[in-house]
């Protein structure tokens, strides 16, 4: 594997993209001439953009095993990261509840785990 430029850690979604001729006013309901589903999250689209401007990049993200995830995947599986760590689920890992927890918490104890 060749030295990473950089290490992208961090969620990964799935985005819809509502294109239209110009931007509503405050109050105004307009109609999208165009959908666009792509990835999105902070790991993605960064790592993706690196990796675009010819970098040596890596990813690490965590996903569920759901529909949206497995779009996620697919995804980061094109960009052809030189680095890709996908955490995916194991029973209880996202179940763990703590006051102020929740997804980012789940993250970060799976990063805690890599050390």
């Amino acid at each position: 594997m060749k030295e990473l430029d950089c290490l992208f850690i961090g969620s990964s979604t799935k985005d819809i993209l509502m294109l239209v001729e110009a931007p509503p006013a405050s109050d105004q309901r307009i109609a999208a001439r165009q959908l666009e589903i792509t990835c999105g999250g902070v790991s993605a689209i960064a790592g993706a953009a690196h990796q675009s401007l010819h970098g040596v990049t890596g990813v690490i993200t965590a996903l569920g095993d759901d529909d949206t995830s497995h779009f996620v995947e697919a995804f980061l599986a094109r960009q052809n990261f030189a680095y890709a760590k996908l955490f995916l689920p194991r029973p209880g890992i996202f179940h763990q509840s703590r006051p102020g927890g929740g997804k980012r918490q789940a993250l970060s104890q799976l990063l805690r785990r890599l050390h």
